[in-house]
């Protein structure tokens, strides 16, 4: 029952650092909008309001504590991110996750992705889910 819902939902994205794009070559697969792509974008699900950023413009390859911050300021109580390509699940005031990565994994080497369930009043159920390489 997964996938349908999946399927039917909107796909917000950012991209990463190293993201390069032939403008001239259309990418009809994803439908990616190239001309409206950003290093942050703010969604609101579930009652939350996510802020979704690659993170390498907050240092998070160190700490999380500047994306912290810019998420208090935009009134997020999740911050999403990436570019470490390490799985992260820490709650708190501002619940913070990294899914780790389905191709270049650095942590276990095993690829991973997550899935959360969001209800409002009620911290994120987060579950990371490894795969088999």
């Amino acid at each position: 029952a997964l996938a349908p819902r999946a399927t039917a939902n909107k796909v917000v994205y950012v991209p990463g650092n190293t993201f390069m794009v032939d403008m001239d070559k259309p990418c009809s697969a994803l439908r990616l909008n190239y001309s409206t792509m950003t290093d942050e974008r703010i969604v609101e699900a579930g009652g939350h309001r996510i802020i979704l950023v690659h993170g390498h413009l907050y240092g998070v390859r160190y700490e999380t504590d500047l994306l912290k911050q810019a998420a208090a300021s935009k009134g997020a109580d999740i911050a999403v991110y990436g570019h470490t390509h390490i799985a992260d699940i820490t709650p708190g005031e501002i619940f913070v996750l990294n899914p780790g990565s389905a191709s270049r994994p650095r942590d276990e080497m095993r690829p991973s992705f997550m899935v959360a369930e969001l209800e409002p009043g009620q911290a994120p159920r987060v579950e990371l889910i490894r795969m088999h390489p």
